[in-house]
Parts: C-alpha cells; sequence; structure tokens
C-alpha cells in the first residue's frame, strides 16, 4: 500500500514537472523580463490619456503625471515598471486604491538627453486581485517631444 502511494505521487511529481518545463516565457508576464521594450519602429494602439507631447522643451527639466485609474473593488499592486534609460519615472503609488488613481510622474531633462526630436516610452504591468480572478495587464504609456539645446 506504501509503495503504490509512493508510486502515484512520483507520477504526479513527473507529470507536474513536465507541464512545468513547458510553459513559455510569454505565458508568465508578470516576470519583468518578458516583453522587449517597443522601439520607435513600431506601431502600437494606444490610448489618449497614456499619450503625452512635451512638445520642446529647453533649460529644466519638465514633467507629467500619468494616471491609472481603479475601478475594481480590490487593490491594484504594481508589480513591473520597464523604463528607459534616458527618462526618469517617479511611482508616486505602488499599490492603488479602489477608486482611486495611481501616478507615475514622468520627467524629460535636456541636461541628460539628446538634442532633437524623441518618442520613449514606459510599462507599468499591475495586478489586481478581485474575488475568485487574479488580473495582470501591462499599459504601455507614450512621450514625445522635442530637445532644444
Amino acid at each position: 500500500m506504501k509503495l503504490h502511494k509512493l508510486a502515484s505521487l512520483i507520477v504526479g511529481l513527473v507529470f507536474v514537472s513536465s507541464v512545468y518545463a513547458q510553459v513559455e516565457p510569454a505565458e508568465a508576464p508578470m516576470f519583468g523580463n518578458v516583453r522587449s521594450f517597443p522601439t520607435n519602429n513600431e506601431t502600437v494602439m494606444l490610448n489618449a490619456d497614456l499619450i503625452h507631447d512635451f512638445g520642446k522643451v529647453k533649460g529644466s527639466a519638465q514633467s507629467f503625471n500619468f494616471t491609472i485609474k481603479n475601478t475594481g473593488k480590490s487593490v491594484i499592486d504594481v508589480i513591473d515598471i520597464k523604463i528607459p534609460a534616458d527618462v526618469m519615472i517617479t511611482i508616486i503609488d505602488l499599490h492603488i486604491l479602489p477608486g482611486k488613481e495611481g501616478i507615475f510622474k514622468a520627467t524629460v531633462d535636456p541636461s541628460v538627453m539628446e538634442k532633437g526630436i524623441f518618442s520613449t516610452w514606459f510599462i507599468v504591468t499591475t495586478q489586481q486581485n478581485e474575488p475568485g480572478e487574479v488580473t495582470t495587464k501591462e499599459t504601455t504609456f507614450n512621450m514625445t517631444g522635442e530637445i532644444v539645446k
């Protein structure tokens, strides 16, 4: 009887291991290293609330607050953020309460960016645990403008 239970346990572990080994990285976006950062040549459909044009930026740094509104009944957690090297993102809210907005402050600084037109992205991955359902979502924010020196 003990041998039968042990054999069943071993078969179960082998099955779980084989299923786990078949998981592709694209099936687990919450781990942060799955999606490559979009390039300027990629076309991505964006909501107007997710885009900001800084216009001509000269002299001092300029900032803009992007927001994510929590319309659910449970907290939204920021679990990952992909940030380009030339833009600073300040995450104001790691945990967005129901009915509230989470703020992501994007700053472009002409003293550290190259002269000329820029178009760049940052991606925020959130997770929300509603009763009976866990939702993971990536939101892409776009910033454009021109650095004038």
